[in-house]
């Protein structure tokens, strides 16, 4: 497999453009996409069309009325069921701050409105629409385009670049006309990087944009680190993240993603609150009372379906350990039918965090809940399966309550010696990972906000 960073160093990639600005700061997310994790965007199939079209009208009204204020950009998938109110983890504390919409993307559809925390709530489906109708129409002009399929030739794989950069002329469009007519007055995102025809439009109107840290930022993760200057239209102004460990990645000289000083450390509203909140009788230990151990494993879009198979192993050779499967999106094993051994259970009524914080330890891939684990006092089981583990997290090696399996039997060891520890020594390890006081820290940033 061809490096994605030799990539970037042996050709002039600064050089290609579009419609008269740089195109690599948009293709390379794409590019590495598919040679790192040979992932691909979510695409629309018969099977849930359905319930995207149910979800196109949801809060159109509030998209109407809505102006002079604040955006947000996020997902159904950001949700958590807390006191039966499905919370937005990361813009909702927002929302109870500052007056924002926020535009919902559904995967693949909303949950119920009335039992849904957000005040001002539109699904995002219509400017997708929008975005797609305008796209149609652009006409798009490329300087060296002969240097993206010479990459692409390379490196053995295809994207659709001109329908990529369409859409971010066309998204920036989109936006610059809610700016108009809303007078908007900042936005925050989830996840930048797939966004940057709305950074573009924010940028060229003046508008400051936040974007809000929603999973693993670290030296490894290729769109956190960018090693050649491009123009800072791509980019976000401002990022909030959950420790310092994160903000450390930003001082390198050799990343150009954003300003070492505009990174503000604020923690995680859901560590914070699960840190304090009592644990009442739930599904977990009605479903897990016949075990001796108990591992919850939170799985991932880009792994399962390498993790499926080894938890299986596990779980045959040890009876005794309730295996707690977390699913990202859809359960892998119900998509797939696969038969289960009876120490392999689902809880439905709990969100992640909940279920990590009642288990005995905590198992994943790469997936960001193996820090949050830690700071939930949770100590980690890494699968590291092909050094995937180790590319993300090889620094917390050297950190007490962590473990490496490479094999099946490897992990059978830990759990067979299985670490005695206390909850809270745990996260006083990692309290530099993700910051106390959440609220307080959160509220001093958007006091700075309003003064922008």
């Amino acid at each position: 497999m061809v490096d994605f960073k030799y990539i970037e160093n042996k050709y002039n990639v600064e050089t290609i453009k579009f419609n008269g600005i740089e195109a690599w700061p948009i293709l390379r997310i794409y590019l590495a996409s598919k040679l790192i994790l040979n992932k691909n965007r979510v695409t629309v199939n018969k099977g849930n069309i359905f319930s995207l079209l149910k979800s196109f009208f949801l809060g159109f009204y509030n998209l109407l009325i809505f102006k002079n204020g604040y955006l947000a950009f996020s997902d159904s998938g950001r949700r958590v069921l807390i006191d039966g109110v499905y919370y937005d983890r990361l813009v909702d504390p927002i929302a109870e701050k500052l007056k924002l919409l926020v535009f919902e993307t559904p995967l693949f559809e909303h949950f119920p409105k009335s039992k849904t925390k957000t005040k001002y709530l539109s699904s995002s489906l219509p400017f997708f629409l929008l975005q797609e109708i305008i796209s149609y129409f652009i006409i798009l002009r490329i300087e060296n385009e002969s240097l993206i399929k010479t990459i692409l030739f390379d490196a053995n794989i295809s994207i659709d670049y001109k329908k990529i950069l369409k859409k971010v002329i066309a998204q920036s469009i989109v936006m610059g006309l809610i700016i108009r007519f809303k007078k908007i007055k900042g936005v925050f995102l989830v996840v930048s990087y797939t966004k940057e025809g709305i950074i573009i439009a924010c940028k060229r109107n003046n508008i400051p944009v936040v974007e809000l840290q929603h999973g693993v930022i670290n030296e490894a993760h290729y769109a956190y680190n960018i090693n050649k200057r491009y123009s800072d239209i791509f980019f976000p102004d401002y990022i909030l993240t959950y420790g310092e460990s994160e903000k450390k990645v930003f001082e390198s000289n050799n990343n150009n993603f954003i300003k070492k000083e505009n990174v503000f450390v604020v923690g995680n509203y859901l560590i914070d609150y699960y840190r304090k909140s009592k644990l009442n009788y739930s599904e977990f230990e009605q479903k897990t009372s016949n075990f001796k151990f108990t591992i919850s494993i939170t799985g991932q879009n880009a792994f399962d379906h390498i993790l499926a198979p080894f938890i299986i192993d596990l779980s045959i050779i040890l009876p005794y350990v309730g295996f707690i499967y977390i699913p990202r999106d859809k359960n892998y094993f119900i998509e797939n039918n696969i038969n289960l051994p009876p120490n392999i259970v689902f809880i439905n009524t709990l969100n992640t965090y909940d279920v990590i914080r009642r288990s005995t330890m905590h198992c994943t891939i790469t997936s960001t809940c193996g820090i949050e684990a830690l700071c939930l006092g949770i100590p980690n089981i890494f699968i590291n399966i092909d050094g995937w583990s180790k590319k993300y997290y090889a620094y917390l090696m050297d950190y007490p309550y962590n473990f490496f399996a490479d094999t099946v039997n490897d992990f059978i060891s830990i759990v067979n010696n299985k670490p005695i520890y206390d909850k809270f020594d745990v996260i006083k390890t990692y309290s530099h990972i993700i910051k106390d006081n959440y609220l307080q820290n959160l509220n001093n940033f958007i006091n700075i906000m309003k003064q922008i």
